[in-house]
């Protein structure tokens, strides 16, 4: 029995010896895996700290987009009101275009009359009887 003792015991030797470069190795990894966590989680506190700078710079930059958009829209307000059925530009423009219309009739039928009658530049307009 003694020979069975002792190879149980050479087992149970061994197996202590495997479990013990077991956890040895393990808790290689683990503290590489938590140098490798603290370096990630300064890297992460630098990239923070460089959004917050970003964000401070851009601040101004914000603001003037801001001042911008709002001209913009009271631009666009004015125009659409400026450009409005009822709007006083709108019927003022209609009236001169109507004008403009009636003066280039105008200008058509003088340039008719001086192709047929060329010397009425001179002399006027023909009577006709």
């Amino acid at each position: 029995m003694r020979l069975g003792t002792r190879r149980a015991a050479d087992a149970a030797q061994a197996a202590a010896s495997a479990a013990g470069s077991a956890l040895s190795a393990a808790a290689g990894s683990i503290a590489t895996a938590s140098g490798q966590v603290g370096q990630a989680a300064g890297q992460w506190g630098s990239a923070a700290a460089h959004a917050e700078a970003l964000a401070r710079a851009g601040q101004p930059l914000v603001a003037d987009l801001r001042r911008s958009a709002d001209e913009i829209a009271r631009a666009a307000g004015a125009i659409g009101a400026a450009a409005a059925e009822d709007s006083t530009l709108r019927r003022n423009a209609d009236a001169a275009l109507v004008e403009m219309a009636s003066a280039a009739r105008a200008l058509r039928a003088l340039a008719e009359l001086l192709e047929r009658y060329p010397q009425a530049i001179l002399r006027g307009r023909p009577v006709t009887p």
